[in-house]
């Protein structure tokens, strides 16, 4: 029977049979070379350091051994200063910075913390007009008329842009209680209209100005006139015709002549693209209602208005049971008076999209007589024949019926008037 050794435990004894080559105490890892050959030396370097010096011979070529020389110091060597180390005045903060600069070498006068320059634009020299105070500036536009002072540059806008000269340009531009005066000035109809156009001009500003011209008119000198001893009774008597209309009036009137004459437009004035698309609102409808009654139209031939008026028609007839059915009855009229065509998409997008309101479409079909619109439309006529509502589509039918009668009727009487 064999015995097997046991390893005991505590320190490895040594080999007897140690290698004679490895120095004593020094253990040899499994499968290294028992010796460490030295490193032979390498011949190449001498011929490595001629072809350097051939292919760059403006560079200095350092023979092997010895360090590279030592770089410059430069300002992004310094430290920078901890916050709580900061000066708290400007005259340390100036004394420490030259303390930095005398620090870098060769008399380099180059800041650690650069200024952070200014836009250009920010120092652009003001023109003589702009250095003007605001209250010559403003005297100035008032006198000129000129719309186009304000956006000339910011620092006009900035001196310019206020409630009292805005009120006031309003007032010289649309106060005219002459007649004869309003209509024979040919420039105030585009005046009016590109003032009517602006981003401040809404219905609330509006009423600011007929509180404004009531009171100017009130002040006529007619009253200054009259007899100081004369009693209120005689007075009335003589009151002029005009004051009745204005102790009458009512921004919600229905008839242009109720409405008094320093307030009245000039006829020809382009009703502005902003009054006829959305978003809607009780201010535009009463603005839009309130200058269509004064005959306001649109302007054909320099804008894209009419295009506008349609949108925003469309826009209302898509919406199922909208809410602005009053001001799209407004728009109706105010595209037959500027002799619009109402395109057949429009009939088309109120009954089909919008659930034929009666009220809209009965507008359309009312006022479509001069228009080119189909009334015999396929799509119009399957959708009242399907439509979940038997009796609106019964409605729609008769009052396409109706309109086509109507129409044919109109187009008869033109030919017996031509004969």
């Amino acid at each position: 029977m064999e015995l097997t050794p046991v390893r005991a435990r505590g320190k490895r004894k040594t080999r007897p049979n140690q290698a004679a080559d490895l120095p004593a105490g020094k253990k040899r890892r499994p499968g290294r070379p028992r010796t460490r050959p030295l490193s032979p030396l390498r011949a190449w370097k001498p011929k490595y350091l001629e072809l350097q010096q051939q292919w760059h011979p403006g560079r200095e070529i350092l023979p092997p051994g010895k360090d590279l020389p030592a770089r410059p110091i430069t300002k992004w060597d310094l430290p920078l200063p901890w916050l709580e180390e900061l000066p708290g005045s400007l005259s340390q903060s100036q004394t420490q910075t030259d303390t930095q600069m005398s620090t870098l070498p060769d008399g380099a006068q180059t800041p650690l913390i650069k200024k952070k320059k200014r836009r250009s634009s920010y120092m652009r020299k003001l023109s003589p007009l702009e250095r003007l105070p605001a209250e010559v500036l403003q005297q100035i536009f008032l006198n000129s008329m000129n719309m186009n002072l304000p956006v000339a540059s910011i620092e006009l806008l900035h001196k310019l842009n206020s409630d009292h000269i805005k009120l006031e340009f309003s007032f010289r531009m649309l106060y005219w209680p002459d007649d004869e005066e309003r209509t024979e000035n040919m420039d105030l109809p585009n005046m009016q209209g590109k003032l009517l156009s602006l981003r401040f001009f809404d219905w609330d500003f509006y009423k600011k100005y007929a509180a404004k011209a009531c009171e100017r008119f009130g002040a006529w000198p007619w009253l200054q006139e009259q007899d100081p001893h004369a009693t209120l009774e005689e007075l009335l008597l003589r009151r002029e015709a005009d004051y009745d209309v204005l102790d009458r009036f009512n921004l919600g009137c229905e008839h242009a002549e109720e409405i008094p004459p320093f307030l009245r437009l000039h006829e020809k004035t382009p009703l502005p693209a902003k009054l006829l698309k959305g978003p809607w609102y009780y201010g535009k409808h009463m603005m839009l209602r309130f200058f269509f009654i004064q005959n306001l139209g649109i302007d054909h031939d320099n804008s894209t208005t009419s295009e506008t008026l349609i949108e925003g028609l469309m826009g209302i007839a898509k919406e199922k049971e909208s809410d602005y059915i009053e001001i799209a009855k407004w728009l109706i009229c105010i595209a037959i008076a500027s002799e619009v065509q109402l395109p057949q998409k429009l009939l088309r997008r109120a009954v089909i999209d919008g659930g034929c309101d009666e009220d809209l479409v009965e507008s359309m079909l009312t006022w479509s007589l001069h228009s080119e619109i189909e009334y015999f439309d396929p799509m119009l006529w399957n959708w009242a024949e399907r439509a979940p509502e038997k009796q609106k589509g019964r409605w729609l039918m008769n009052q396409l019926r109706a309109a086509a009668t109507n129409k044919e009727e109109l187009v008869a009487e033109e030919q017996a008037e031509e004969e």
